[in-house]
């Protein structure tokens, strides 16, 4: 009888790199000991480097696992807060709170600004709980001539073109105003028309966010593809504003409450993507941004007239991410 070779097989090792938002001005070669502000890496765009390697060893692939991102990013931003209504040639600008805001919250905040509730004339915007869409009324204004002009001072200082509008967010596409809702004239021939519903909408600044980095792909042979042009870039991930169970939540009197339009922890674990990277190489730095569904920069906690270089006295939560290194 003859024995056969024994053969050892080993399998690849892995070590795992965790990332924690919060380290961009710590772990930084940043020194935050000057007198410059601490926060000298905004959160959506930023570097992180420790005075030794973040990694070393005979690297192949990079997994992302897991991550845990708080969707603290409000509903309502600098960039979609702002509408105007002309009447009769009459232009009024609306402009709602930046916060997380309640499509309801949203019609009394409109409706107060074009309503007049002692003369009973004016505009009165309402929520549809079912139907998830707003209605537009125009109340003792027979014979005038409304139009609806979207805003969005960041990209233009006067109403946005149908390009702008498609490719840019704004407080006319949060609420679900479609193109042929918009740029028309609408004649109002009674003393209570409603002459507008919007599509169901959820209400949102965003739909999701890209976690992107152009440092951790740049041994990628495989390029990631997308319908929308802006969201072709080196994506890590992509987390949608979605729960865990994908369901609906509701307030004490039954009504939904959409998501995103609360605070709200997402934690999601991560198999599908499986990024290259060189062996022969270290992982000496990494660069984070994180983009909004319109290829933008995600809008920043502030106010109105917010800019994404001015440093911020408040930022969102940091968010996580737990990736696997391979041989």
């Amino acid at each position: 009888m003859s024995v056969s070779d024994i053969k050892t097989v080993r399998h690849p090792t892995s070590s795992l790199l965790v990332i924690d938002s919060e380290d961009r001005n710590v772990a930084t070669s940043v020194d935050i000991s000057s007198s410059s502000a601490v926060e000298n890496q905004p959160w959506n765009n930023f570097q992180i480097q420790t005075p030794d390697r973040l990694a070393t060893g005979a690297i192949n692939t990079v997994k992302l696992k897991s991550v845990r991102f708080p969707w603290y990013i409000p509903n309502i931003t600098s960039r979609n807060y702002e509408i105007a209504v002309s009447i009769n040639g009459i232009v009024t600008y609306v402009d709602l709170a930046i916060r997380f805001t309640s499509p309801q919250d949203a019609s009394d905040q409109i409706t107060s600004v074009l309503y007049n509730s002692g003369t009973g004339v004016g505009i009165q915007v309402d929520w549809n709980n079912i139907t998830q869409s707003f209605s537009w009324t125009a109340v003792g204004l027979s014979g005038a001539s409304i139009i609806i002009i979207p805003i969005n001072s960041t990209v233009s200082q006067i109403g946005l073109t149908q390009e702008q509008y498609v490719i840019s967010p704004s407080l006319a596409k949060t609420m679900g105003f479609s193109l042929k809702t918009l740029y028309q004239t609408y004649s109002i021939t009674s003393a209570n028309q409603t002459f507008i519903i919007n599509s169901p909408t959820e209400f949102l600044y965003t739909h999701y966010v890209d976690i992107v980095s152009a440092r951790l792909l740049q041994y990628r042979r495989m390029i990631d593809g997308a319908s929308k042009n802006a969201s072709k870039r080196p994506i890590i991930t992509r987390i949608y504003c979605a729960n865990e169970n994908s369901q609906n939540t509701y307030d004490l009197s039954g009504n939904i409450i959409p998501i995103g339009t609360q605070p709200f922890l997402i934690h999601r674990k991560i198999k599908e993507k499986s990024i290259a990277w060189n062996s022969e190489a270290t992982v000496d730095y990494l660069d984070f941004q994180v983009l909004d569904e319109f290829g933008q920069l995600v809008a920043l906690p502030g106010t109105i007239n917010q800019t994404l270089t001015l440093l911020r006295d408040i930022t969102y939560p940091s968010f996580q991410m737990t990736l696997v290194l391979a041989e």
